[in-house]
């Protein structure tokens, strides 16, 4: 017979260790979900704050821009030499100092070229010299500012004449608002001197993270700046707004802030969207998931190893601890049968030597 407290240590055993496995497995169960959510949680403000943060320096450089349009718009030398062009001698504005002046925005602004235009469009002064206005922008903007009272700029674009990425602010000169035509002073941007860099440049290290702009325009999505996986694709690749799990196309559907989806090479993507106040521009900044979620999968991994090798300990203990009661129970069921021979010896050896009649009785005194 196996005693009641060989059994009761066994059984405790085998659930304390089958409870602590359980405990185990649970809290790195957890541990992994936890290590998910924070992983995601910081990608995300990572994202965010990278898309406000280019979408601010974006919207205050164009604004920068603008307002240098508007200051020239008001400039007194430059309405002065207009009005020489047609009134020889009026004023002392000399050729030379609108060259020096147009010579100063363009190296302390950072323009690509200035070209000053007469008001029916023939070229009157550029720096550098002898540059020429597109004729994709002439033939866009100059019917519309022949109308306006103030600056009127192009979107990004192509110059189909020189192949050129350019962003141009349309400045038309009156003597005051309403009066006639003077001139026009046309402020030409290189996007790829500042824009571009401002847009690409990313704050760590990343093999797969990039931030883009894009707008809609018939029915497509163009993307204004070239991909960091599509090298030379500013302002020529378009992908159709029926393709609705692209953060680009999502962006003029009205989505902001976090979306997952697939990027233009069809990639699942984590990604921000925001607008650039003052253009017609969305920025998306955005990562791979695949490399978000790499270092949580090696995570993971290492929760799984761990729990894999506690469990294996744990099955040698039971196999140790089971080879040990058996070993004792042997031991006990020996030591029993050792017993019952001794005292089985005592009794014939008793028996043999009693004059008397022995009578072996049960506890309920029966023979």
């Amino acid at each position: 017979m196996i005693p009641g407290s060989l059994l009761t240590k066994r059984d405790f055993f085998i659930t304390a260790l089958v409870f602590i496995f359980l405990c185990i497995t649970i809290i790195g169960f957890l541990a992994i979900q936890h290590q998910q959510t924070e992983t995601e949680e910081e990608i995300q403000s990572e994202l965010s704050t990278i898309a406000e943060l280019k979408a601010g320096s974006i919207a205050d450089w164009y604004h920068e821009r603008r307002s240098d349009a508007e200051v020239a718009r008001k400039n007194t030398m430059l309405r002065e030499y207009l009005e020489n062009l047609k009134n020889p001698g009026t004023y002392e504005v000399t050729k030379e100092d609108m060259t020096a002046w147009m010579r100063s925005l363009v190296s302390n602004y950072q323009y690509k070229r200035i070209i000053l235009l007469e008001s029916s469009g023939n070229q009157v002064l550029s720096v550098p010299d002898n540059e020429t206005i597109s004729s994709f922008s002439y033939q866009s903007i100059y019917p519309e500012i022949l109308r306006s009272d103030g600056p009127v700029s192009t979107d990004l674009f192509l110059d189909p004449d020189s192949g050129e990425k350019k962003l141009e602010f349309w400045v038309p000169i009156r003597s005051k608002s309403g009066e006639e035509l003077l001139g026009i002073l046309v402020l030409q941007l290189n996007p790829e001197q500042y824009l571009y860099p401002l847009i690409q440049t990313w704050p760590s290290v990343s093999k797969s993270a990039e931030s883009l702009i894009t707008r809609q325009t018939n029915g497509q999505m163009l993307f204004l700046n070239d991909l960091r996986h599509l090298p030379d694709s500013g302002l020529t690749f378009t992908i159709p707004v029926t393709m609705e799990d692209v953060p680009a196309v999502m962006a003029a559907k009205g989505y902001r802030g976090i979306v997952k989806g697939n990027d233009y090479r069809g990639i699942p993507v984590v990604a921000s969207i925001t607008n650039i106040t003052g253009t017609p521009w969305f920025i998306v900044a955005k990562v791979d998931q695949d490399e978000i979620y790499t270092p949580f999968r090696n995570f993971s991994m290492s929760v799984l190893g761990l729990l894999f090798l506690l469990f294996v300990c744990a099955s040698v203990l039971v196999l140790f601890f089971r080879k040990k009661w058996e070993t004792d129970l042997i031991n006990l069921e020996l030591n029993q049968q050792k017993q019952e021979i001794f005292l089985a010896g005592r009794v014939r050896s008793l028996m043999q030597q009693a004059n008397d009649a022995i009578i072996i009785l049960d506890d309920d005194y029966r023979i």
